[in-house]
């Protein structure tokens, strides 16, 4: 069963992007796309990977501000574990790659696996939630928008704001009422394990409430979204894309709204179909944004895959165990 339903998960992820590829190829001029390959300057690619690299490691580190609620995890651990899910992400449907570094946290770490889910859960919502300010304060300004940025802002922050809203609910409550227990004639065991998860959740939101953790995972999200940036706007150079840093933060941003989005491996088809709807908004042309965001996706899949592999190296862990470990199997 769980292998059908990776099946339809690939099939619909290349289905996708094959149908953005072709959006995104509509209309290119390949003399141009010639043009931009032949005059790119490829030392301000390699340039950009320095503030993505960095960034890889800080989202590790934040990751990390909200497990130490629990206990202290090496800052080692939690960065391999953390690559070997951006890895997934990048070579399985459906972001697997969060279920990935779910596993690889709670078989290395011994922190209870409702605990660590709690805490992916909170960073990747929270992280929605700022992307989704982030991007409307970027595009503010502009009065021309791709059609599809708005939809997106917009199920995004909903979708965020719900999932934070139910997190923090959860973390409150001190034990559900027993006349539900009742109703939904539920065991003592079972009561036990509901028990046990809510204590878990509130576990691993209690970082963000307290003030110096709050203010470290704030502050790191901050500096990885300027890195980010910075990185985009480095690598944009080599193709003549001089973007500003607003629009650094609007591409970067809609890159993280698209990847919501079940793709095909490596997000080929749809990073693409960002870049040519949003670059040219700030003056690059269609065969440059095409251009930069092949390029550029081929050095960060490279990195990403690289981080990965070392990661289940370093951990000694496969992929199959990182997903037992991430279904409660040892």
């Amino acid at each position: 069963m769980r292998s059908v339903r990776a099946r339809l998960l690939y099939a619909a992820g290349f289905v996708l992007a094959g149908v953005l590829l072709i959006l995104a190829l509509r209309g290119l001029k390949w003399a141009e796309v010639a043009a931009s390959l032949r005059g790119a300057h490829p030392w301000y690619v390699v340039a950009g990977m320095g503030p993505a690299m960095a960034a890889l490691w800080l989202r590790a580190m934040r990751w990390r501000v909200l497990l130490q609620a629990e206990k202290a995890v090496p800052r080692a651990t939690v960065f391999w574990a953390n690559s070997i899910g951006y890895f997934g992400n990048y070579v399985l449907p459906a972001r697997a790659g969060e279920l990935l570094r779910i596993g690889a946290i709670h078989l290395k770490s011994g922190l209870p696996l409702a605990f660590v889910l709690a805490t992916a859960l909170t960073e990747r919502l929270i992280d929605a939630a700022v992307l989704v300010a982030i991007v409307s304060v970027g595009v503010a300004r502009r009065s021309h928008l791709p059609a599809w940025i708005a939809p997106a802002l917009t199920t995004t922050a909903v979708a965020a704001g719900a999932g934070v809203a139910v997190l923090f609910a959860l973390s409150h409550v001190q034990r559900p009422p027993e006349g539900l227990y009742r109703l939904l004639r539920l065991s003592p065991g079972v009561r036990s394990r509901v028990s046990s998860v809510l204590d878990d959740l509130k576990l691993g939101l209690r970082a963000l409430q307290h003030g110096r953790p709050a203010l470290a995972f704030f502050g790191l999200t901050a500096i990885i979204w300027c890195c980010d940036a910075t990185g985009t706007l480095l690598a944009a150079r080599a193709f003549d894309i001089a973007l500003p840093f607003a629009g650094a933060i609007v591409y970067v941003g809609s890159l993280g709204l698209s990847s919501a989005i079940p793709s095909a491996p490596g997000y080929v088809g749809m990073y693409q179909f960002v870049a040519v709807s949003v670059l040219p908004l700030y003056g690059a042309s269609k065969a440059g944004a095409l251009v930069f965001s092949v390029v550029a996706l081929a050095f960060t899949f490279v990195v990403v895959i690289g981080f990965g592999l070392a990661g289940l190296l370093r951990l000694r862990l496969g992929i199959g165990d990182a997903r037992r470990g991430a279904a409660g199997g040892a």
